[in-house]
């Protein structure tokens, strides 16, 4: 009898360590530098749910097990990708930044492109670019917004303040932004896309918007609202809910802007070691024509393809006399961010990144 009592007693408190030891690494969860997306081509995949959702963002502490299913959703699908800032209609504003992320837009926006300033210690947001089908738009964010220190771990809290103006002659907008952020619970979260550790994180933001006409400012106006983020390592934010306006509300239940991961794919149909360090020569693009150089065209297994940001092949080139190169009239597709694909030479496939702007 004793020697069963040990036996019992000794399993309930290895079972009781397993547990300790297992929420202790849960509580763990650090996002590096090398955590955050930043190679050339990953890209995400998120469902978007439009209107008012229904959201559980769950409770405080850890650890954790958050499910996000998107087969209720009646939203749009959204790719965010990591690009070439200097492939974009920005880079140049943007001269410290070394991450630039490009999201499909709705609408008259075609492309939001977001740029980030990475290092060891802090992820600070630049500021952003906004592409509408007929005329750009940029944000310089003064001074640059702390998007996270790093590491990120749980129970990490900072504040930060930022503002911007939108200059639309006679008028002039100003924006400012005050922020508080805090790792306030971690474990798990599912998404279609896959189940990850992750640390949650909580944003309370208060916007004051002024709006100047002819130098004399007509209108001003607060709000502030809540949002949850989902960090995973490598992938960023899986999920994001904003709660309703002016609500502080810790458990809000109703979302405006609800967004879940729903794939990832780590570069455009090859993976990162694929992509071409230095672009092809010599393609311009020219009012809607793209015109390609001979030198694409030595090879008869050359095969040439235009890709969107999801990867997808929405043109196909076909091959031209040699002599002359090839023209390819581009004209027809919607505004953005492509890729010139070229593969079948013995080699591994070559990417180049464009910008079509109407």
């Amino acid at each position: 009898m004793l020697n069963e009592y040990v036996l019992k007693t000794a399993g309930r408190s290895a079972a009781l360590c397993l547990l300790v030891l297992f929420a202790s690494a849960q509580a763990q969860i650090t996002i590096t530098r090398a955590d955050i997306p930043s190679h050339l081509n990953d890209t995400f995949l998120y469902k978007r749910n439009s209107g008012i959702a229904t959201v559980n963002v769950g409770s405080a502490g850890g650890p954790n097990s958050w499910t996000f299913d998107t087969a209720t959703f009646v939203g749009a699908r959204q790719y965010h990708a990591v690009v070439d800032k200097n492939a974009t209609p920005f880079g140049g504003l943007f001269p410290g930044a070394n991450v630039a992320y490009a999201t499909e837009g709705e609408s008259t926006l075609v492309n939001a492109y977001t740029f980030f300033q990475l290092s060891d210690s802090e992820f600070d947001c630049e500021g952003m670019g906004l592409e509408f089908t007929d005329t750009l738009l940029h944000r310089a964010y003064q001074p640059h917004a702390l998007a996270a220190p790093l590491p990120l771990t749980y129970e990490q809290s900072w504040q930060t303040s930022y503002a911007w103006t939108d200059t639309m002659l006679p008028i002039i907008v100003i924006t400012q932004v005050r922020e508080r952020h805090s790792v306030d619970a971690y474990g798990t979260v599912t998404t279609p896309s896959g189940t990850y550790p992750c640390l949650r994180e909580n944003v309370l933001d208060t916007v004051i918007t002024t709006v100047w006409y002819d130098s004399v400012p007509v209108t001003s106006e607060s709000t502030w609202r809540r949002h949850y983020m989902w960090h995973v390592p490598l992938h960023g934010i899986a999920v994001s809910a904003r709660g309703p306006e002016r609500d502080t509300n810790l458990s809000f239940t109703s979302s405006d802007c609800y967004r879940v991961m729903v794939q990832v794919r780590a570069g455009i149909e090859e993976q990162r070691a694929t992509v071409a360090s230095s672009p092809m020569p010599g393609a311009t693009l020219v009012r809607g024509v793209l015109r390609l150089p001979e030198s694409l065209f030595r090879s008869p297994q050359s095969k040439l393809a235009l890709l969107d940001l999801s990867g997808r092949t929405v043109l196909r080139i076909p091959r031209s006399s040699p002599a002359s190169g090839s023209a390819v009239d581009v004209s027809g597709l919607v505004p953005g961010v492509y890729f010139l694909h070229q593969d079948g030479l013995g080699r591994r496939a070559v990417l180049q990144k464009y910008i079509l702007v109407e």
